[in-house]
């Protein structure tokens, strides 16, 4: 049995210092947005991600707010993620119990997915819907970076 251990392969790690000899690795924030919408939406309950209209936010838009989106991600001082997502779910759920649904989902794949810590995913509910005024064929994509 302990040539099964032997024979598990290792995944690097980016503290590694053999992976950090051969050169940063960097993730665009973007792409961690796109790791959040996308594990927001695997949760029971979750309609979309929020996003102001495009008219609506123009103008924060011109003005480089990006305040209007759906998803924020930045740093806290440690370098951990620090997440903001505003959702719109389903009516009849239990928002709390979806909410951190969200934050435990996210937390999970954004810490796989890019083997960085996430220090907080804080989850705004921004509207219910009911199932008749789910329209399904237009996702939301918007999203910010800090």
């Amino acid at each position: 049995m302990a040539n099964q251990n032997s024979d598990k392969i290792s995944i690097p790690n980016v503290h590694d210092e053999a992976v950090c000899s051969m050169g940063d690795i960097r993730i665009n924030n973007k792409v961690v947005a796109n790791i959040v919408r996308l594990s927001a939406l695997e949760v029971e309950g979750v309609v979309d991600v929020w996003g102001a209209s495009v008219l609506s936010c123009l103008g924060k838009l011109l003005g480089k707010d990006r305040s209007c989106s759906g998803i924020r991600v930045g740093e806290d001082g440690h370098g951990n993620y620090v997440i903001d997502v505003q959702v719109v779910l389903r009516f009849g759920v239990e928002l709390a119990k979806v909410a951190l649904d969200i934050q435990q989902n996210v937390t999970q794949k954004v810490s796989d997915m890019t083997m960085k810590s996430v220090g907080q995913v804080n989850v705004t509910i921004e509207k219910i819907v009911q199932d008749t005024d789910v329209d399904s064929t237009q996702p939301n994509t918007d999203y910010a970076i800090n």
